[in-house]
C-alpha cells in the first residue's frame, strides 16, 4: 500500500510535469506567434518583445534559489564549457571566413563599428541561448530525462524557430545540438552566447546574401 508522503510526491512530481508541459507549449506559441504574426506589427516590436519575455523568464527563476546560477549565469563551468565548445566554434568561423574569401562576399565592419556588431551579437547570442536552454532545454530534461532526447528536442525547437530559411534552419539544427550537449556536460551560459555571437557575426559578414537570406526568419525571408 502507497504511504501517504509518497502519493504526495507523486503528485507534486505529475503537478511540475504538467506545469513544464504548459509552460513549454506557451512559450513556444508565444514566440512562434511573434516570429509568423505580429513582429512588424510596430517599430521596435522586437526590442519590446525580446526585452518582456526575458524578463518574464528570468522573474520566474527570481522565485526559486539558486536558480540563476542553475540556469547557467555562472563561472565555475566556464572553463569546462569553453574548452568543449571552442574547437567547434573555431572550425566553422574559419571554415566560414574561408568561404566568404572564395565567394568574394566578405564585408566585416571597421575596427571601430565592429566593437559595436559584436556586443550585439554577444547580446542576442545570450538571450537566445537563455531562453533555448535554461527554458527549452531544462524542461525537457525534466520530461524527458539527462539523455539525448532532450538535447535532440531542444535543437529541433531552435530549428523550427528559423524556418523558412534554408540555410539557418540548417545551421541552428546542428548548433542546437552542440549547445545543448555542451550545456547537458557544463551548463554556462555566458559561453555558450559568446560562441553564438561569434558565429552569428561571422556568417552574417562573411556570407553573401544568397546563402544566408540576411539570416531573416519567418516572413522576412527571403526580404
Amino acid at each position: 500500500m502507497m504511504t501517504k508522503p509518497r502519493m504526495h510526491a507523486l503528485a507534486l512530481c505529475a503537478a511540475r510535469r504538467r506545469r513544464d508541459i504548459i509552460s513549454l507549449a506557451l512559450v513556444f506559441l508565444l514566440i512562434y506567434s511573434f516570429i509568423w504574426g505580429w513582429r512588424t506589427s510596430f517599430h521596435g516590436a522586437t526590442v519590446v518583445f525580446a526585452t518582456a519575455l526575458i524578463g518574464l523568464l528570468l522573474s520566474g527563476d527570481a522565485t526559486l534559489a539558486g536558480s540563476f546560477r542553475d540556469a547557467g549565469f555562472r563561472l565555475d563551468t566556464a572553463a569546462h564549457a569553453a574548452a568543449l565548445l571552442a574547437p567547434m566554434t573555431g572550425l566553422i568561423i574559419a571554415v566560414t571566413v574561408l568561404a566568404g574569401q572564395l565567394l568574394g562576399s566578405i564585408d566585416f565592419p571597421t575596427p571601430h563599428d565592429a566593437w559595436m556588431s559584436l556586443s550585439e551579437a554577444f547580446a542576442l547570442g545570450l538571450a537566445q541561448q537563455y531562453v533555448l536552454l535554461a527554458f527549452f532545454y531544462r524542461r525537457f530534461e525534466r520530461l524527458l530525462g539527462r539523455n539525448a532526447v532532450a538535447v535532440v528536442a531542444t535543437a529541433l525547437v531552435f530549428a523550427i524557430f528559423h524556418l523558412p530559411n534554408p540555410f539557418l534552419t540548417i545551421v541552428t539544427l546542428f548548433a542546437g545540438l552542440l549547445c545543448a550537449a555542451v550545456y547537458q556536460r557544463a551548463p554556462n551560459l555566458w559561453i555558450n552566447g559568446l560562441a553564438h555571437g561569434l558565429i552569428s557575426y561571422h556568417l552574417y559578414h562573411a556570407l553573401p546574401l544568397w546563402i544566408t537570406g540576411g539570416l531573416r526568419v519567418g516572413p522576412g525571408y527571403p526580404g
